[in-house]
């Protein structure tokens, strides 16, 4: 690009020398006929003499015709610009000076648009071909002054002339309208900008917004059957993010060919009209104008999931990414791009949660589950101003002694209007909308307060810990630390009063970097558990590496003890690592006494469950601890 740049402005420094060279010659012809005219008074008045004896009618008639064309007595002369009365020709003196004075201005206009205009722009934002007509005109003007000047030598050809002063008067229009002219190929160029995607060469989301609007428009009588495919790419951020964005980048290029291909060699009916677009990031849309039939639809959508699901050479590398593809038509009233976008993105968002690489046609109860979300994370965000979250715990024992060593703290919501609203359905959202950061911290500074008036009522809880869960979001916010030891200084607790539950699929979606975060809080003393320890993730390879202090058996393990005889041995191999890495194992789920006994066989240390107490608020539990106190005592 500076290479042409720099040919571009040698071969325009060319031009304007030329131009101004012709410029300077033109003016010295100009000068020259104006002296010449004085020069030649005596001459022409021996023509005049010689030329007296002829008739008046004669005389009178050649001066008429001698006005426009000079012919006659004048027609083997050079012209002098003198008229046959030997005084200078003015008539023809004056629009001449003037053409001369509008050329250099014409010049001297493109000149100083060319210097303090076109190249103050931005490389990217200058239109060449704005200074290409600029050139086209100067060399106009130029060459038509020039030839009305030649013109006035052979004065059989003064109507020319005329006419190229007309011609001029155009340039000098064109000349000094040039900022006109520059704004209007600047709207012409943003709007071209506006309307196609720079990186894919495909519409932008301004352009199919336009595109659909037009086409949804009530007042529209004519209105064409419409489907929408929208489309999101997946593993595309992994992709983006492991090879850089310049890999992300040429990624989205490939797409777009394919997406383009596939389109065009789409064998359907005749008019029936295609509009391929980039909303942004890794979302595309294909507009089907024409069309609504599911099956048809359906076809086009098979065929771009078969086009994208190849794989495709990055760097020499190959890499896979699929589409899931939401669709909605006309079928459904639409009056506009917005809410007809929305639901085919709702319905794109169906197929990627339930499965990826699939296809999913929008329905209504999509739109109302998500109005419901949308409510209840508004209704969230108040949440806790109102008082509407508490706190329920659950105790942990000593599976050998039976003793409280612990609890769990589980956030629950009481809305005023739906009632008690399970974890599984606010967690999401408040992890989606980054509310879990102020709640979660709300959650560790509530129940140390609990943990510090339990250790102080009840002597046996004097050792008690307090475990709070650390969802994904709030795992990596580097303030929470700080917040958590000022907290617990705070409350005049010691800093192992407290053990973080982070599960174990959190800590291995990056492992090395989890290692670090973990060691954050051991650092100053924090207990740290793996949660939900066996599904999903293999993490026995870097258990070692690890800065936890427990490990929790997920409840599907402890469930199947008494039916499986597989669970039991992985209960059993659980608990002998743990001992070997000096970690405590905790089971979840205990719902029975035989569970108890089998886990005391596999030396598993402590459990929580509903066998031993479900989760309650701090009343209730404060009431079964005083029971177990009082039969402690009496027994």
């Amino acid at each position: 690009m500076v290479r042409q740049h720099e040919k571009g402005s040698r071969f325009h420094d060319v031009v304007w020398v030329a131009s101004l060279t012709s410029l300077g010659l033109l003016t010295v012809v100009a000068v020259a006929m104006v002296l010449f005219t004085h020069s030649n008074s005596t001459q022409i008045d021996r023509i005049h003499q010689a030329h007296a004896n002829h008739s008046i009618a004669a005389e009178t008639s050649l001066q008429h015709s001698d006005f426009f064309t000079n012919h006659g007595m004048y027609q083997a002369q050079t012209h002098s610009m003198m008229s046959a009365s030997g005084k200078p020709d003015w008539p023809w003196i004056i629009p001449l000076m003037l053409l001369i004075l509008g050329v250099i201005a014409a010049c001297v206009r493109i000149y100083l648009f060319w210097c303090r205009s076109y190249f103050s722009e931005e490389l990217q934002d200058r239109n060449p071909k704005l200074i290409d007509l600029a050139q086209m005109f100067l060399w106009g003007a130029v060459c038509c002054g020039a030839g009305s000047i030649l013109m006035f030598f052979w004065p059989g050809f003064r109507l020319v002339a005329i006419c190229l002063l007309f011609l001029n008067i155009w340039a000098w229009r064109f000349c000094f309208n040039l900022s006109g002219f520059q704004s209007a190929f600047k709207a012409n160029h943003y709007r071209r900008l506006a309307e196609e995607d720079p990186l894919t060469g495909l519409h932008s989301r301004v352009a199919i917004n336009n595109r659909l609007n037009d086409i949804l428009d009530p007042t529209n009588e004519q209105r064409p059957e419409l489907s929408l495919l929208f489309l999101d790419f997946d593993r595309f951020k992994l992709i983006n993010d492991s090879m850089g964005h310049d890999a992300g980048d040429e990624l989205l290029k490939q797409i777009a060919k394919r997406l383009t291909n596939a389109v065009v060699h789409q064998a359907f009916d005749d008019g029936i009209a295609y509009h391929i677009g980039r909303l942004g990031g890794d979302e595309f849309v294909v507009i089907v104008e024409g069309c609504n039939d599911r099956d048809r639809v359906n076809a086009l959508a098979v065929r771009l999931h078969n086009a994208l699901t190849c794989a495709y050479t990055i760097d020499n590398r190959k890499v896979n990414s699929s589409a899931s593809i939401g669709i909605t038509s006309t079928e459904r009233e639409y009056s506009s791009a917005v809410p007809m976008l929305r639901d085919a993105d709702l319905a794109m968002y169906e197929a990627k949660r339930t499965s990826k690489a699939r296809t999913v046609w929008f329905d209504q109860a999509m739109h109302d589950d998500a109005r419901d979300a949308m409510e209840l994370e508004n209704d969230l965000q108040l949440a806790i101003e109102r008082n509407e979250l508490f706190l329920t715990y659950q105790p942990l024992i000593d599976l050998e002694e039976g003793s409280v060593t612990g609890f769990e703290a589980l956030i629950r919501w009481r809305h005023p209007e739906r009632g008690l609203i399970r974890p599984d359905q606010f967690i999401p959202l408040a992890e989606e909308s980054l509310l879990i950061r102020p709640i979660g911290r709300w959650v560790i500074r509530e129940a140390l307060t609990q943990a510090k008036a339990w250790r102080e009522s009840f002597p046996e809880l004097a050792d008690c810990l307090m475990n709070v869960n650390l969802s994904r979001i709030q795992f990596p916010d580097l303030e929470l630390t700080e917040y958590i030891v000022d907290t617990l200084n705070e409350l005049g607790l010691p800093h192992d009063a407290l053990c973080l539950e982070i599960t174990e699929s959190t800590m291995m979606q990056d492992s090395k970097n989890a290692i670090a975060l973990l060691k954050r809080f051991s650092d100053h003393g924090i207990k740290l558990a793996m949660d939900d320890f066996g599904t999903g993730y293999s993490s026995l390879s870097h258990l070692h590496e690890f800065p936890i202090d427990v490990l929790k058996i997920d409840r599907a393990f402890i469930a199947n003890l008494s039916d499986n005889r597989d669970y039991a041995a992985v209960v059993h191999a659980i608990s002998a690592l743990a001992d070997n890495l000096g970690f405590t194992v905790v089971a979840e789920g205990i719902e029975t006494l035989d569970q108890i006994a089998q886990l005391q066989a596999l030396s598993c240390h402590k459990g929580q469950g509903y066998f031993i107490h479900k989760p309650a608020e701090p009343t209730i539990i404060e009431a079964w601890l005083s029971d177990r106190q009082d039969k402690a005592q009496s027994a």
